[in-house]
């Protein structure tokens, strides 16, 4: 094993008499006949040449070879861990059991546990089932659960992601084209303020607010809208397209001043708490024809989940996302407030954290 060059050597102090020997492997150092200062020196210095390769410390010494490092394959692995859980309800965690025999596991927040036990093994898995504790709405509580060599990490969160934020909302003023009614049930199911557009002449008659075109729309059943919708968009109406089912879009002329693409990992940017429990099931890619750009929706995970397309220097927004939300919008917290969050993103005209725009 290479020595690490970046270790200092290690040096012990210890005062020395007339039969003391030379230490082999270390070097000496003395001061005096006590030897006190030394001593304290050497101590500092030995705590401060510890250090930590994952759970392991090593100490570095003049002349040897760090030492060898046995490792072991963990007893139990995690699969099936969510990233986010409701407050208050049941949370299930599934692990991959190595061997038969039970492993003890304690859950905590705050460093103060709350719930423990066992995982019993069944045919290679094993499963927790723990209740998670009250936390007041818009506040996330972080808990650990610490199963054998496994450590789980799960942000606790409340029913409602406007908490606090209602006034807010209301400024919105969103514009909702649902023709299932799938996205004004899960708005209601938050009290989001929103609404409803009967028609594309409704659509293009809005000058202020935003617009939000609910999950599941077959965009070939509706012939048009892209046109709608970019029109508004250029007249500085920020416009959120949720996850179609099918069919072209056009971004019709004049084009886009700037536009960003961006495949599914681009969730950790909108939102890095909830972006890990979110699916992307379908995505779309981009052709191009005499009419402009067009997004075709494909049924691969793979293709873009997020395009951003800015007219008008900025002021106007039409994003297209592809991540399934009103799947899981009752079973997990994560739909919700990664919704909100993106509605904040797209509203308040602010570019993705840490990206960059195509000119």
């Amino acid at each position: 094993m290479r020595p690490n060059r970046h270790l200092m050597p290690l040096t012990l102090a210890w005062p020395m008499s007339e039969g003391d020997q030379r230490k082999p492997g270390f070097s000496e150092f003395v001061v005096g006949r006590t030897g006190s200062l030394a001593m304290q020196l050497s101590i500092v210095c030995c705590i401060s040449l510890l250090r930590l390769e994952g759970n392991v410390p090593v100490v570095a010494y003049d002349g040897a070879v760090e030492p060898e490092r046995q490792t072991k394959t963990a007893r139990i692995e995690p699969s099936g861990v969510p990233q986010t859980a409701f407050a208050d309800s049941e949370l299930r965690l599934r692990f991959v059991c190595h061997d038969g025999e039970a492993v003890p596991w304690q859950a905590s927040a705050a460093r103060r546990p709350f719930s423990s036990g066992a995982v019993v093994p069944k045919q290679g898995w094993g499963e927790i089932r723990l209740q998670t504790p009250s936390v007041k709405d818009g506040i996330g509580l972080p808990i650990q659960v610490a199963v054998g060599d496994a450590l789980c990490k799960v942000l606790v969160l409340g029913n409602d992601p406007l908490d606090g934020r209602r006034q807010w909302a209301e400024q919105l003023q969103i514009v909702l084209f649902d023709r299932s009614g799938k996205t004004a049930k899960a708005f209601e199911a938050i009290e989001l303020p929103y609404r409803q557009a009967t028609g594309l002449s409704g659509l293009g008659a809005v000058t202020k607010g935003m617009i939000v075109v609910g999950e599941g729309l077959s965009l070939d059943e509706h012939r048009g809208l892209d046109r709608v919708l970019c029109q508004v968009a250029r007249q500085g109406v920020p416009v959120i397209l949720l996850r179609p089912d099918s069919g072209d879009f056009t971004i019709s002329d004049p084009g886009p001043s700037r536009f960003e693409l961006r495949r599914g990992d681009v969730g950790e940017r909108i939102d890095s708490r909830t972006a890990g429990d979110l699916r992307q099931t379908i995505g779309f890619r981009v052709a191009g024809d005499r009419n402009g750009p067009v997004l075709r929706i494909a049924e691969q995970s793979s293709d873009y989940a997020w395009g951003d397309f800015r007219f008008d220097d900025g002021r106007g927004r039409l994003c297209c996302v592809t991540w399934n939300l009103l799947d899981e919008w009752e079973a997990s917290p994560a739909p919700r407030f990664f919704f909100v969050r993106l509605l904040e993103l797209v509203s308040g005209g602010k570019d993705l954290p840490g990206g960059k725009t195509n000119e």
